[in-house]
């Protein structure tokens, strides 16, 4: 059939074209073209595919034609796609019941019109006490609130009414009572003082006081987790201001905490291991569906030889990167390839390409725009899927420079380790700007870019690249964990030929230099005798704090 060649025939005839056509996208067209809603719906038989025959909700005006065709599915998927379009309360509660996924009860729930006087009537016809629970917890009427509050028998679903009414003597009156630890953890975490809240919670002892980042530093967290706590971690916005549970259809029943912007204050980092113990304590776990992303503000990188920096610093170390941004005794999932791929051998492709080769004219803005064209040629739309992902920079009103690599997890040393190294990630790329720009540098500064200038060279070992790497970018008191992280899961790695072989074909073998010859640091007066400067440099590290370990590091 040609296209549109149906647009002039009569409803009688348009039926039986339908009748007769095998795809189910076509035969949908066709229905949309129909004169008539009481016509369309003798049709909805004559579509199989229940994607499809949801979607031809969309074209009924009627609500009771709505309902008539989402009681005809089967699919939980494709009944909640087109019940979370209906416009009233009533029955996206009675399709509830037909809902046994978590994920796709939850996406009817959050489409809920709290604001509706319709469902204080609905509330009456709900029979799971979470679901009830749940939309409870979400309405405005506290008198409706405390009436329920009586009716529920489950611990969590009460606290989780308790925790939205905001009475802190309620909280603390029922904390005396509860049994159940993670009823008792939403509780404790719910209340305004933060010091009883820590104390009670038994987080003030922790490994960190604070992320350890420069002032001006800020940061994202997008924490995603699988699990029947999914619904539960929902008042999660609640309890914390500016926190953000949310849905997440890449995971299996699971649940994203996306944090508000964070920096090093004691207050941020005590909020992440109380978001945390919430998490585990409502049984929530990782798979490899979920990935550990960090956002660092991009407002700090003030020049484009920030970026460069950024760039070389990042694309020349982006195996041992990879090594170090997972706990020790984990290496990168199986889905790090499609979601979070180096991005190093496409940097390089680009610098031989020419793609830089009016570095020396280009703003901030277009060295920005440079990497950008690089990142979206590579997957189109889907571009933004790269272990560093330059997209977010100046878009939709966010600026961040987004770290995907990292695997999934609810550890919140593990957060704090990670957005310690992305964030120093960043801060040294700053920082090398500023030294580079000084007409005199200290003998420290000096050797700061001497450091820099080995790194984008492939003539160190690994184990003093790590050693070099680390010294720019990780402050003394977390080092010690990164060279733990590297040594474990070098091992690890070495075992795993698919993963290894996978993150090989996208990182690059050759140095990556930006300028690829126009303009060569390591002769200008920036950059003098590196390779003089190498076992010198090098000697030094074999005197690090800790040589018992470090032999060990380098025997490997």
């Amino acid at each position: 059939m040609e296209k549109d060649d149906y647009i002039n025939l009569s409803d009688e005839e348009k039926i039986e074209l339908i009748k007769r056509e095998k795809n189910d996208l076509i035969k949908l067209k066709i229905i949309r073209s129909l004169s008539s809603e009481d016509v369309i719906m003798k049709c909805v038989n004559l579509i199989s595919n229940e994607s499809t025959k949801s979607a031809i909700t969309y074209s009924l005006s009627k609500l009771e034609n709505k309902v008539r065709v989402i009681e005809g599915l089967t699919e939980e998927k494709w009944i909640t796609s087109a019940t979370i379009e209906l416009p009233s309360n009533k029955y996206k509660i009675k399709m509830l019941s037909k809902i046994k996924n978590l994920y796709f009860k939850n996406c009817i729930i959050q489409s809920l019109n709290i604001n509706d006087n319709e469902i204080k009537n609905e509330l009456k016809t709900i029979d799971d006490e979470k679901d009830l629970a749940s939309i409870v917890a979400r309405i405005n009427n506290t008198d409706l609130k405390y009436y329920y509050l009586d009716k529920i028998k489950d611990e969590k679903n009460k606290a989780k009414i308790i925790i939205s009414l905001d009475n802190e003597q309620l909280t603390e009156k029922y904390l005396e009572q509860v049994k159940d630890k993670a009823s008792s953890t939403l509780l404790k975490s719910s209340l305004k003082n933060i010091k009883k809240r820590d104390e009670l919670l038994d987080i003030n002892n922790n490994t960190y006081s604070n992320i350890k980042v420069p002032d001006g530093i800020t940061i994202g967290m997008e924490i995603e987790c699988e699990g029947n706590g999914s619904m539960d971690a929902y008042i999660i916005n609640k309890i914390f201001e500016g926190y953000s549970a949310k849905i997440d259809n890449s995971l299996q029943e699971g649940v994203e905490i996306t944090t508000p912007v964070l920096n090093n204050s004691k207050e941020d980092t005590q909020n992440i291991y109380c978001v945390c113990k919430i998490l585990k304590d409502l049984g929530q776990t990782v798979s490899e569906r979920c990935g550990g992303h960090i956002h660092i503000g991009a407002n700090y990188l003030k020049e484009k030889q920030s970026y460069k920096n950024l760039l070389e610093l990042w694309s020349n170390n982006e195996k041992l990167i990879y090594l170090i941004s997972n706990k020790k005794g984990e290496v990168s999932r199986d889905g790090t390839i499609a979601y979070a791929t180096p991005i190093s051998q496409k940097i390089a492709d680009a610098i031989n390409n020419n793609k830089f080769n009016d570095y020396k004219y280009f703003t901030k803005d277009d060295i920005i725009k440079t990497i950008k064209d690089i990142q979206e040629e590579r997957k189109g739309k889907e571009g933004r899927r790269t272990g560093i992902n330059f997209l977010k920079i100046n878009s939709n009103d966010i600026n961040t420079i987004e770290f995907r690599l990292a695997n999934g997890t609810i550890d919140a040393n593990t957060w704090i380790e990670n957005a310690t190294l992305f964030g120093n990630i960043i801060a040294t790329s700053q920082k090398l700007s500023e030294i580079q720009q000084k007409e005199t540098k200290t003998e420290k500064e000096q050797e700061i870019l001497n450091k820099f200038e080995l790194l984008k060279t492939k003539d160190i070992t690994n184990e003093n690249r790590l050693n070099m790497f680390l010294d720019l970018c990780v402050p003394d008191e977390f080092r010690q964990v990164f060279i733990d992280r590297y040594i474990e899961n070098k091992k690890i790695l070495k075992e795993n030929d698919k993963i290894r072989e996978d993150l090989e074909l996208y990182i690059s073998n050759s140095p990556i230099n930006l300028l690829n010859g126009i303009e060569n640091l390591a002769s200008s007066r920036r950059f003098t005798n590196v390779k003089n400067k190498e076992a010198e440099l090098v000697s030094n590290y074999l005197e690090y704090k800790n040589p018992s370990h470090n032999q060990e590091l380098f025997s490997r």
